[in-house]
Order: structure tokens, then C-alpha cells, then sequence
């Protein structure tokens, strides 16, 4: 036996569809917002970093001198490698992905929308989980990163403190 559908149930099935597709657009906005804020931060934090560097360098007399210049700036150093990793676009190869990168692109590599509704929804749902493991990627390196400086900048202010502190004593 064939099921029919009368019309306000097709009606409830489209406006559900167009919901779905609404959904994972609004999904893919934000995720790709978010890839955007974590970058700005990043850039931000490098511009902080690089001043944290030159201070560091311009006051080295203040600080113990049994400390090698390299050794205090190695983690402001490795946290500005580890946030322009962090910025750097990658892209994530998926199955039916029609996102290309690459320096030859032609028209025969663009496939047209698909015409299935379903088929635009697994579409929609592929992206949303490439823009996801992008936006971890991104947002654990920048955790990484602000763990190291906080813990640099902790450092640093001690060894400040011990210098000046050394200094005050003589």
C-alpha cells in the first residue's frame, strides 16, 4: 500500500527542510565567526608578545645575569611560532567536499548545487564539521599559547623582583 501525503503535511515537511538548511547556514556563520575572533586574538597576542620581547631585551640588566638572553626569550618566542601556526588557514579534506585549494582550479572542478534537498543538508553538515575541527585546532593552540606567556610573564616578574631585589642589597 502506497502512503500519500496531503498537502499541510508536504507543507511540514518542506518548512522542517527549509529549517534544517536554515539551521546548519546559521551553524557555518558562526563557526566561521568564531575562526575569525580566535585569529584576531591571536594577532593581537603576537603584537603583545613582540613588546614583551623588546622589553625584555631593552631591561636585561635588570634581570639576574646568570640567566642566558635565549633562555628568557625562548617561550615568547615559541608562543609567537605557536599563534602564527594557529592563524595559518588550513583546509580539511573531506569526503564531497567542493572547497578547493590548490593553484590550478578549473570550472570542471566546481560541481553544481545539488539539487536534493538531503544532499545540500549532508552538504551543510560536512562544512559545519570541517569549520569545527578548524575552530579547535585554532582555540587549543591559542589556550597553549596564553598558558605559556602567562607563565612566562610570572616568571619574569619574579626574576625581576629577585634582581631588584639583589640590587637593593648591595
Amino acid at each position: 500500500m502506497l502512503y500519500e501525503l496531503d498537502e499541510s503535511q508536504t507543507q511540514r515537511i518542506a518548512e522542517s527542510s527549509a529549517l534544517r538548511v536554515k539551521y546548519f547556514e546559521q551553524l557555518n556563520a558562526m563557526y566561521t565567526d568564531n575562526i575569525r575572533a580566535i585569529d584576531f586574538k591571536c594577532n593581537i597576542l603576537i603584537f603583545f608578545l613582540s613588546i614583551s620581547v623588546g622589553a625584555v631585551t631593552s631591561f636585561r640588566s635588570d634581570l639576574p645575569p646568570f640567566l642566558p638572553i635565549l633562555l628568557l626569550l625562548t617561550v615568547p618566542i615559541a608562543s609567537i611560532i605557536i599563534l602564527i601556526w594557529s592563524i595559518y588557514p588550513r583546509t580539511i579534506r573531506t569526503s564531497g567536499s567542493h572547497f578547493h585549494v590548490k593553484k590550478n582550479v578549473e570550472a570542471a572542478d566546481f560541481a553544481d548545487a545539488p539539487e536534493n534537498e538531503e544532499a545540500f543538508i549532508l552538504q551543510l553538515r560536512d562544512r559545519c564539521v570541517v569549520l569545527a575541527k578548524i575552530l579547535s585546532r585554532k582555540v587549543s593552540l591559542f589556550k597553549l599559547s596564553i598558558a605559556l606567556c602567562l607563565i612566562y610573564h610570572v616568571v619574569l616578574l619574579a626574576l625581576a623582583a629577585v634582581g631588584g631585589v639583589m640590587e637593593f642589597a648591595k
